[in-house]
């Protein structure tokens, strides 16, 4: 039998391996491997709604410790002292009526209970007590002050009291009715002769002026019917009728 050919060789091989693959891919398991890609996509969503409530704020820090207690000579008056309980820090108590001590402005008219009674007045010791005055014991309480005039010395009206003023007093002293019972017309003419005080004229007779009116005064018409010069008002008041005031009216000009 002849020997085959290399070409023979070369594709009976080829026939051999293509029966192999052949095979292999018939009874072999064919394996299909699926990659399946998973895309994962998140998403945020941010609710619409009331936030919450906050948080409760932390505790307040504890307070510090108090100062010392008053104390009774510490040179300051606090806490619970009193005048009546630390004088020291405090100051004595104002005088006060029942703290059985007479004093400060207390005296036994005002304050028996710390102050005693009274004794009983005795007008003439030479002493004005608590229950004395001028108008009961001007001797120990000296004389009362006059009382104001009630109404001016020109003018009449009710009896005016010695001493409410000098001219009263010298009317009064020459006609005591005036301070007694009325003080009338005459005493008020009395004023012109005792205080030199013209009523009705425009000033003094006893004073350098402008010329007088006959007739302002019974003192004036009396000057003016000596020396009629006085009452000439180109001429005026003068020394000369001032004199003549003393001289004819009985004035005691000062």
């Amino acid at each position: 039998m002849p020997k085959p050919s290399h070409t023979a060789l070369f594709l009976l091989a080829l026939a051999l391996a293509a029966t192999a693959c052949g095979d292999d891919e018939g009874s072999g398991t064919s394996t299909t491997t699926t990659t399946t890609t998973t895309t994962t996509t998140t998403t945020t969503t941010t609710p619409t709604g009331t936030g919450g409530e906050g948080g409760q704020g932390g505790q307040g820090g504890s307070g510090g410790e108090g100062g010392a207690a008053p104390t009774c000579g510490d040179a300051a008056c606090n806490g619970a002292e009193t005048c009546a309980d630390c004088p020291a820090d405090c100051g004595d108590c104002p005088p006060s009526c029942g703290d059985a001590a007479c004093n400060g402005a207390e005296t036994c008219v005002d304050c028996p209970i710390d102050c005693g009674d009274c004794p009983p007045p005795v007008c003439g010791d030479g002493v004005c007590g608590p229950l004395e005055n001028c108008q009961g014991c001007a001797a120990d309480c000296g004389m009362c002050p006059p009382a104001p005039c009630t109404h001016d010395v020109c003018m009449a009206g009710p009896p005016l009291v010695t001493g409410c003023d000098p001219c009263v007093t010298a009317v009064c002293i020459a006609d005591p009715q005036c301070c007694t019972t009325e003080w009338d017309q005459n005493c008020v003419n009395t004023v012109e002769i005792e205080c030199g005080i013209s009523c009705g004229c425009a000033h003094s007779v006893c004073a350098v002026g402008d010329a007088l009116m006959s007739g302002c005064s019974q003192c004036a018409s009396t000057v003016c019917s000596n020396d009629s010069s006085c009452c000439d008002p180109t001429l005026g008041w003068e020394p000369l009728c001032v004199s003549a005031a003393e001289l004819f009216c009985n004035v005691a000009c000062p």
